[in-house]
């Protein structure tokens, strides 16, 4: 591979002198790219800063779900007061209203972003080029969106400290008063960037929550819409994604965090059961932002994402075979 670079760069000269080199950038973006871009373009644009609700309703409404819950269960556990009983009714109201809502985001079928992932997955089979090109592009749509919010992030958590060195000298209070008005700031910016950070996780995320639905919506003897995928086949493509290509798989997500529901049980027992092999767990532990992805992805070429102010969101795993081992990194 050096020797055909060096011939190459050898071809780009000018009567043996100073090599030609490009004095401009040119991006060039394959059809693929371009139309999931413009379906992500068309959902931010209708989503009024909540684009993962209209690209990736079914997983949205789990996760809206599962925190519900939790804050159902925080006030059954609390002691009974009429004010925690009127919560508690509330929140089961909203709870009923959310189970209707996820039946029918169901019967509404697959977004456009989504349904275009799949198309391009089932069609074209699911490669490391097809991988890295859909990532790519995903990249190259978060970059522009996320970058300001990294800086504004960044930015609040050092006026936060310094407000924090200034409680002894200054007036308690008035600091208490800016430091609530930061904490603010920067829950909405999080919350911004968390809208925005949009992966090919994301997408298997939504395919699962379809997945998960579809046989609970079975299970209770109700008919589910004939153009969503085939169960199995979600689950053959995402075996294929774990264990042929090797790519990550998030075991924890959301806020709160959540284990991945019954699909991802389901494939990992079908992989089990094909490869009868010793397991071995090997895992990394470590303060925020300590570079432990990058340490695996060094050691065992995980592909776990890492970018500057990226910090892992729950807990990702990466099945790969060595010298007859199966190994499991998390």
């Amino acid at each position: 591979l050096k020797r055909t670079f060096s011939l190459a760069y050898d071809r780009l000269t000018l009567a043996g002198e100073r090599p030609v080199l490009a004095n401009e950038t040119v991006i060039v973006q394959s059809y693929k790219c371009q139309v999931l871009s413009s379906l992500l373009d068309e959902a931010e644009s209708r989503s009024k800063g909540k684009v993962r609700e209209i690209a990736f309703p079914v997983s949205e409404a789990a996760a809206q779900l599962a925190r519900l819950r939790a804050q159902e269960k925080k006030l059954l556990e609390a002691d009974g007061t009429e004010a925690s009983d009127t919560q508690i009714a509330e929140l089961s109201a909203k709870l009923r209203n959310l189970e209707k809502i996820r039946k029918e985001l169901l019967v509404q079928g697959m977004s456009p972003p989504v349904r275009f992932f799949m198309d391009t997955v089932l069609d074209g089979g699911l490669t490391h080029a097809v991988v890295s090109e859909l990532g790519q592009c995903l990249a190259s749509w978060r970059k522009p969106r996320l970058q300001p919010l990294i800086h504004q992030r960044r930015d609040l958590l050092e006026k936060r400290l310094q407000l924090h060195q200034d409680l002894r000298d200054q007036n308690p209070a008035q600091v208490q008063k800016e430091l609530d008005t930061l904490s603010k700031r920067l829950a909405e910016t999080e919350q911004a960037s968390e809208q925005l950070s949009i992966t090919l996780d994301t997408f298997w995320e939504e395919v699962a929550a379809i997945s998960d639905l579809s046989q609970e919506m079975q299970g209770l003897g109700l008919r589910i819409p004939q153009e969503l995928p085939d169960t199995r086949t979600l689950k053959s493509l995402y075996a294929q994604w774990a264990w042929t290509l090797n790519c990550p798989v998030q075991l924890l997500f959301g806020s709160p965090l959540q284990c991945a529901g019954q699909f991802l049980v389901e494939v990992l027992k079908d992989l089990g059961s094909q490869y009868h092999r010793e397991l071995f767990v090997v895992s990394v532990i470590g303060i925020q932002s300590s570079a432990k992805s990058t340490l695996m992805n060094f050691l065992f070429g995980c592909g776990f994402a890492t970018s500057a102010g990226r910090c892992t969101r729950g807990l990702y795993c990466s099945l790969m075979e060595c010298e007859k081992r199966t190994l499991l990194i998390l």
